[in-house]
């Protein structure tokens, strides 16, 4: 079997190397489709060749690579993540979808609110994982000596990412290092306490240094960084419910959450999220998640 893989291209190759090394006895194959000439060639023989196409990301729009696979009748599998989401909602009010894209395709999404958003245009999405862990994250990660929180925005996206409600908690508790990821700068002052960081290449280390890592977009998909935070035994507040977080669903809520979690910390009644990261290992582990996936691919 043949899968090319196309869309979101950090995804798409990490969920390429890992199928390579999970399942040998198959051919995955990573391509750019908004690559140069060489590779709109290239792509167009592997998709030729291929028995399915699988996208990370999905799409009610119009796609040149779906439209040919469609055509040839290829087996296609369509992975939906979060932002794609509010792009096919706007397109189906719109009315600038392909109909063929709902009904002709595989979709599937990682958690329930995302399957539920993609039942507002019709799509009935199988919910299955992608993201995948090592068992080594079942080791004991203890929390550090000074209490801190890590969070992630986005360049460009600040206010959906939250970043207001991060500098007004960083005013209400100056005591407390807020660390941001994702950004070097803001264009409005900050308080003393956030710590911007920008691009980093070792997230591991960002989480064993923070005890509460905070997500809150105005919208997500089930967010590698949440899962990532809870591999590392790290304290969660997410602005969606999810298992073993805080669900934070405005800033009260926040507020209260950091104040729980730091009084517990500073109390020493505090160690390792030890049930967040169980949680990862029961079920995203390699070997369960990828074998899902391929099944899927298959069949």
């Amino acid at each position: 079997m043949k899968v090319l893989i196309i869309g979101l291209p950090y995804f798409a190759n990490k969920i390429a190397q890992s199928l390579a090394v999970f399942d040998g006895d198959n051919d995955f194959v990573v391509l750019n489709t908004d690559g140069k000439l060489i590779d709109k060639v290239k792509h167009l023989l592997h998709l030729l060749k291929a028995d399915v196409i699988y996208s990370v990301g999905g799409s009610l729009a119009r796609s040149k690579t779906i439209d040919i696979a469609l055509a040839f009748r290829k087996k296609i599998v369509m992975h939906w993540v979060g932002t794609d989401v509010l792009n096919a909602i706007s397109d189906f009010r719109k009315n600038n979808i392909n109909i063929k894209y709902i009904n002709g395709i595989h979709h599937l999404c990682e958690v329930s609110w995302i399957q539920e958003e993609l039942m507002q245009v019709g799509i009935n999405a199988e919910i299955v994982q992608f993201a995948t862990f090592d068992k080594k994250i079942a080791t004991v990660n203890c929390l550090p000596e000074q209490f801190s929180i890590l969070s992630y925005v986005a360049k460009g996206r600040e206010e959906f990412y939250g970043i207001e409600k991060l500098l007004r908690l960083a005013s209400d508790f100056p005591d407390i290092e807020i660390k941001i990821v994702g950004i070097s700068e803001y264009y409005k002052s900050a308080p003393a306490n956030v710590k911007f960081l920008g691009w980093v290449e070792n997230m591991d280390e960002q989480y064993q240094n923070c005890v509460l890592y905070l997500r809150m977009p105005e919208h997500d998909g089930l967010a590698f960084s949440v899962l990532e935070a809870l591999a590392n035994g790290r304290y969660v507040g997410y602005s969606y419910e999810f298992d073993n977080v805080f669900f934070i669903k405005n800033y009260t809520e926040l507020s209260r959450v950091v104040k729980g979690i730091k009084n517990s910390f500073e109390l020493g009644e505090l160690t390792d999220n030890k049930k967040g990261r169980d949680f990862i290992v029961e079920n995203f582990i390699s070997d369960k998640v990828l074998s899902g996936l391929v099944s899927i691919l298959k069949y």
